[in-house]
């Protein structure tokens, strides 16, 4: 199920803006340095290795260098149009399901269908994204940050409410996903914290 959120909490820190979560019914990049390379350095959707950014095979075809092709999905329906109007606009989408559910083959297929032409970064975790605040992106025809498990870059020198806020700006696309007992964690300490809120006497 997808839904619209105006703010994400992840390990205390809230990020805020609209925020699209899409279930879907998995994950690592190769070594890099921990810095943020230069725009130009990015590579295009279209030369996007999926194996490189954490798309998973599943365990019949284990020691295979290839994927079979992309079964397409019910969810599709939704994500698809979503980073569609995205690409227009900036902004943050969050798909979430279980560990083997196969959510990073589906973004990644959304991306390369929605996203051509766009230059995308799937940085390693350790990563220090905060130079990306600062970079200037040249006018090209897009952007994209890719974030598999999106709980490992929320940090003070990852992605943080303002890089992202000024991200979204920029009219970059961050896609992200987000395993389903993380996503009840970060619901469950919005409501506690909600409910505090409210018993706090003015």
């Amino acid at each position: 199920m997808d839904s619209e959120h105006t703010s994400f909490d992840v390990h205390g820190n809230r990020i805020s803006g609209p925020t699209q979560f899409a279930g879907t019914q998995n994950n690592y990049y190769s070594a890099s340095p921990a810095s943020t390379p230069p725009p130009n350095t990015w590579t295009t959707v279209e030369r996007a290795d999926p194996l490189a950014f954490g798309v998973h095979r599943p365990r019949w075809q284990e020691g295979q260098q290839f994927l079979h092709p992309y079964v397409t999905r019910d969810v599709d329906a939704r994500v698809r149009p979503l980073i569609a109007r995205l690409r227009r606009t900036g902004g943050f989408l969050v798909l979430t399901g279980d560990s083997t559910a196969g959510k990073s083959r589906c973004a990644f297929e959304a991306m390369r269908a929605k996203l051509v032409g766009c230059q995308v970064w799937a940085p390693p975790r350790t990563a220090d994204l905060r130079p990306l605040a600062s970079m200037d992106l040249p006018s090209v025809e897009g952007w994209a940050l890719w974030l598999d498990d999106v709980e490992d870059y929320v940090r003070d020198d990852g992605l943080e409410p303002a890089l992202l806020s000024g991200l979204v700006n920029q009219g970059v696309v961050i896609l992200a996903t987000l395993r389903d007992e993380q996503a009840d964690r970060f619901q469950r300490r919005n409501s506690s914290r909600g409910s505090q809120e409210a018993r706090t006497p003015p």
